[in-house]
């Protein structure tokens, strides 16, 4: 009789290919594939994290941007947008996109540590272990990394920066009869605690990321 294989400490189950399900931009549900690959299972839990790659993950990342200049720069952002906590301000969106500007030094050096987690050092990068960390997100050695982490770049120990939007986000406006231009709709979306963005990732009652964007206006 073959023996049972241990699971990993640390590590999240990897989840039933037949019972996970994919929101779409409607909010329906659409689900994946009923039937597995055989190669599935196992590339599955080869994608997931250990909570103890987690906190190396975050004590890395707190490291990098605790170094002198990276500290010198924030704070500098920090007296030029003493505003950047009222979501009603200008101060914080161009806060953000400072933030958004200098973070990558952080992320290519922390991130770059791990070649074997297959983290990109990119903000493509960071979002995927912030998706292949949500089996953590209540356990309290996970909750002091990234609190620690939140702590030096100035965050609330709970926030999750999110990425920079991918493209401006744009609609048509009518400034002539008959003769539409394209605009960037500056308006932004505001999550639960009062962040501006033109895109927001939220977590669902699974865990599961999903992208939030301003609906496409009707015409």
């Amino acid at each position: 009789m073959g023996s049972t294989p241990s699971k990993k400490e640390g590590q999240a189950p990897p989840e039933d290919a037949s019972k996970s399900a994919l929101p779409t931009e409607g909010g329906t549900a659409t689900s994946t594939s009923t039937k597995a690959p055989a190669a599935a299972p196992a590339a599955a839990a080869e994608s997931q994290l250990t909570l103890k790659e987690v906190v190396k993950i975050y004590d890395q990342l707190t490291k990098a941007c605790s170094e002198p200049e990276f500290q010198r720069q924030l704070r500098i952002l920090e007296a030029r947008y003493p505003r950047r906590g009222n979501p009603d301000h200008p101060d914080q969106l161009n806060y953000f996109r400072e933030i958004h500007r200098v973070f990558p030094v952080v992320l290519k050096k922390a991130l770059s540590q791990f070649p074997n987690t297959g983290l990109r050092a990119t903000w493509n990068g960071w979002m995927d272990f912030q998706t292949r960390a949500t089996a953590f997100t209540s356990d309290q050695k996970y909750l002091k990394a990234k609190g620690d982490f939140n702590k030096a770049m100035g965050f609330p120990r709970e926030f999750t920066l999110r990425p920079p939007p991918e493209d401006p986000v744009v609609q048509e406006v009518m400034h002539e009869p008959g003769k539409a231009t394209m605009e960037q709709d500056l308006s932004l979306l505001v999550d639960s605690d009062g962040d501006e963005a033109h895109e927001f990732w939220v977590e669902d009652r699974a865990g599961q990321l999903t992208k939030m964007t301003k609906p496409k206006a009707k015409h």
